[in-house]
């Protein structure tokens, strides 16, 4: 594990990234990501909204995905449960989502997508 400034920063840096990009919310689902900016390699979507604001949401596994990470984890079960998780934190329908498509699935991406 890295200090959670190390963590922060990269965060931080990729919320710039969104804002140059006129991205409203970034979703990342590979392993290796959701280490890099999070701490914790549990299989969990993580969002980080244009604002700054971040948290995961999984289907299981919340109790290690806390014990890891210091950001926020929503348990969810079904598509519904993601969606209200994902409105819990980005109150407004985000306009334009942004995902690691090295990384991300088609499929994955067009599920997410119907989210919205």
């Amino acid at each position: 594990m890295f200090p959670a400034e190390e963590y922060a920063d990269r965060r931080a840096r990729l919320a710039e990234e969104l804002d140059l990009l006129a991205v409203d919310l970034a979703i990342l689902t590979h392993e290796t990501d959701l280490f890099y900016f999070s701490g914790t390699c549990q299989a969990a979507y993580f969002f980080l909204h244009r604002s700054g604001r971040v948290w995961l949401a999984a289907r299981r596994g919340t109790l290690r995905a806390r014990f890891e990470t210091s950001l926020p984890v929503e348990e969810f079960r079904d598509p519904a449960g993601l969606r209200a998780a994902i409105l819990r934190y980005a109150p407004s329908s985000p306009r334009r989502v942004g995902f690691a498509f090295d990384r991300t699935r088609h499929e994955e991406a067009v599920y997410l997508r119907t989210l919205f």
